[in-house]
This record gives structure tokens, sequence and C-alpha cells, in this order.
């Protein structure tokens, strides 16, 4: 129950800021405000949210949404319809850049290949104009093993 409360309490010191404020934050400091999310992160658990997970929907209008959208159905339809869920809800002024996984040309953990996902998402979402990668170790293993071999003096 305390969690509940402290991420209530948190959403409503958040939701009191106004627009204009962030706006002239984001004017000032040039720097754009977003979150990383999963885009189930707020469904409702017994009586209350998992704590874990962020109840994006909540947001203000003004920050940025980076949906993880991560499905692993075999096919790009649970990454689209993670990806549709967060637009459905979503203010049309409000930036949405999905976050992918996947690896080029290939099919992994029963995931699309991430160019078969950018293609689904360009024709489904052609307003989306910019996306990230989970992790850059998917896309160049050898560079991550190097990586990961090097020894700090």
């Amino acid at each position: 129950m305390a969690q509940k409360i402290k991420i209530e309490s948190l959403c409503a010191r958040v939701s009191k800021i106004s627009t204009p404020e962030r706006e002239r934050f984001k004017t000032l400091t040039k720097i754009p405000v977003g979150a990383a999310f999963f885009p189930d992160g707020n469904q409702v658990v017994g009586r209350g949210y998992d704590s874990r997970l962020q109840m994006w929907n909540r947001f203000p209008e003004t920050i940025d949404r980076y949906p993880m959208a991560y499905g692993t159905c075999g096919k790009n339809d649970c990454v689209m319809d993670s990806i549709q869920r967060i637009l459905n809800s979503s203010r049309n002024q409000t930036i949405v850049k999905p976050i992918i996984a996947g690896i080029w040309q290939q099919s992994y953990a029963n995931r699309p290949a991430l160019d078969v996902q950018m293609r689904e998402i360009r024709k489904r979402f052609p307003y989306i104009t910019e996306l990230s990668h989970f992790s850059y170790s998917w896309q160049e293993p050898a560079s991550d093993r190097d990586r990961k071999a090097c020894r700090v003096p």
C-alpha cells in the first residue's frame, strides 16, 4: 500500500507542474524530456500497480514517450499492437519514439528480424520518424565480445 501512495504522490507532484512551465524548461535548456517504459507497465495488479513499472498513461503529454516494444509472439503483431496502444493513449502533440529489439535480417527469440519490424512500423505508422534499438551487442556481437574482453588497468 505504501508503494501505491508514493507513486500516486509522485504523479500528483508531476501533474502540478504546468505545461507552460515544462515547455519553458525545455526552451531554456534545449533538452527534450522523455521516458522509456514497458507498454504493459500501467496495468492494474490487485488493488494497485506493479511498483517496478511506470504508469505511463499518467505522464504529462509534454514528455516524449519511448515505449519498449519488445514483443515476442513470432510475428510483428504484438510489437505493432504495443505501439498502437501507446499512440491511442497519447495526445497528438505527444512524441512517440518506439524502442525495438532484434537482429538485422534474422529472427531471434521468437521475435521478427529488426529490418522486418522497421518496415512494418514505417508501413503502419508513417508519422513515426525515429526509433531506438535495445542492444548494440545484438547488432555487433563481435564488437561486444571485444568490449567485454577488455581489461581495465
